[in-house]
């Protein structure tokens, strides 16, 4: 939205009017896209929602590396780190997921094995699903 904005007060417009109905219409975008995450989040929320929930605190390890995973998990709350850990030992986080994410996904799409680590930051509740329903 701020790009288009900017945009808008770079577009000539010898009428303050115009500028405004440009600025409407943005918003209207806005708003229209947001109502349609909304309504994506909701579909995955209903898709997940019909599996297993799972609790986890912080500090609390979800998966490890070289793990099986039992399914695809959806983060209802919380925050989930995925990390993994170099030759030399350090620790190297790749990717926070925050609520309505799902991972592993290299291991759900391709069937690869899990070479991460999977770490609640905080509380965590998460809804697991079979991967064979999540392909499907």
């Amino acid at each position: 939205m701020i790009q288009e904005i900017i945009l808008v007060e770079k577009t000539p417009c010898s009428n303050l009017s115009n500028r405004l109905i440009v600025i409407l219409i943005t918003e209207d975008l806005l708003w229209y896209n947001l109502s349609v995450i909304q309504s994506e989040t909701q579909k995955l929320q209903n898709f997940f929602g019909r599996g297993r929930i799972f609790h986890y605190k912080k500090g609390e390890t979800i998966l490890r590396a070289g793990d099986t995973p039992q399914g695809v998990l959806f983060i209802k709350k919380g925050y989930v780190k995925d990390y993994s850990i170099s030759k030399e030992g350090e620790e190297l986080t790749l990717i926070i997921f925050m609520p309505n994410d799902f991972f592993p996904m290299q291991w759900a799409i391709n069937n690869k094995p899990n070479n991460h680590y999977f770490e609640a930051m905080s509380a965590v509740e998460l809804w697991r699903i079979p991967r064979d329903e999540f392909i499907a």
